[in-house]
């Protein structure tokens, strides 16, 4: 969605102070007591008809049995050789039909690569133009939510709204998620605006980063298989369900523990570069996302298992930080 779009939104609804986020003069990161939004560069793919589930389960990496209207997952779609294509959301606004929420310049592509094969499907694919993701975190945004008469109950769980639905995307009520077309989105930026402070972009990459979560974009698809992006620790891949494009690859890959390079969290003082080297030079990764933090920079990398514990990206060390889930198997 353009940033015209977003300006004419904030201004209709009196929120202009909001497109500070579009202009880049927006604190890089909230106060601890601000409840902050921000227009995320995402795009909805829009899955409907009587097939759409059984469509989406022989695609998908997730189980589309655990999607309801209350309920969504993350998930991936693979090729052949089980490398992914994309990250995304998963969620159910109404019966029969599934919104898909991926990085907006993967979503032509994405859509392109499904197509194919939902032509013998009662079901249609199409992006979704006319609805916007806009992102609302801090202490009072669960509470604004439910004043506006949605209420979600938990990580990944999901609640309608007129014109969309909100994903809750963390455990403890902070951070979330809007889809809504440009109507409702208008509406609720009217109701919840005054309340809400404009923040950077890049306060969105880093609450992925610190959630070991790095969304496959154009640039990097069908570069890593699930395991190298640790889908399988975040519940995106279902090793319990059915057959899917790229199922044997990735079945394979995880029952053999042949999964050489994981992603992994960082923190630098100064600007990373986009490649990871050892102590020798040699590369032995390639950074996915990075993002201001409040003492430097912070990153998500795809590193090999055998790189040693010092590496640096550029000219700056990088400093190895906790994930907020375990990997279960062993890499070499």
């Amino acid at each position: 969605m353009s940033e015209s779009i977003w300006s004419t939104l904030f201004r209709e609804s009196g929120a202009e102070h909001l497109s500070a986020s579009l202009a880049g003069t927006a604190a890089p990161l909230p106060a601890a007591d601000a409840t902050v939004c921000c227009p995320l560069p995402a795009a909805i793919i829009e899955v409907a008809g009587p097939d759409s589930a059984t469509f989406l389960q022989g695609q998908l990496t997730c189980h589309l049995e655990n999607i309801t209207p209350e309920r969504g997952a993350p998930g991936a779609q693979c090729s052949l050789k089980g490398r992914v294509l994309a990250t995304f959301l998963l969620g159910q606004p109404a019966t029969g039909r599934y919104w898909l929420r991926l990085p907006a310049d993967n979503a032509a592509l994405t859509t392109q690569a499904l197509a194919k094969y939902i032509v013998f499907s009662k079901a249609t694919i199409a992006v979704a133009d006319d609805v916007v993701v806009l992102g609302l975190y801090g202490p009072a945004a669960s509470e604004l939510l439910r004043a506006a008469g949605a209420s979600c109950g938990g990580q990944h769980q999901t609640a309608a709204m007129d014109g969309g639905l909100i994903y809750q995307r963390d455990a403890d009520g902070l951070h979330f998620e809007c889809w809504l077309t440009t109507a409702a989105a208008s509406a609720l930026l009217r109701q919840l605006g005054p309340r809400l402070q404009p923040v950077a972009p890049s306060f969105w990459e880093l609450l992925d980063i610190r959630a070991g979560e790095a969304a496959v974009d154009a640039a990097t698809r069908d570069q890593f298989l699930p395991q190298m992006l640790n889908l399988d620790a975040t519940g995106a891949v279902r090793f319990d369900k059915g057959c899917y494009t790229g199922q044997e690859v990735v079945a394979r890959a995880h029952y053999r523990g042949q999964v050489k390079r994981r992603l992994r969290r960082f923190s630098c003082t100064d600007l990373p570069a986009d490649t990871v080297t050892d102590a020798s030079d040699s590369s032995v990764g390639t950074v996915i996302l990075k993002a201001p933090s409040e003492t430097g920079w912070e990153l998500l990398a795809v590193v090999a298992g055998s790189a040693g514990a010092v590496l640096r990206a550029g000219e700056t060390a990088l400093r190895a930080e906790s994930l907020p889930y375990a990997i279960k198997e062993n890499i070499g």
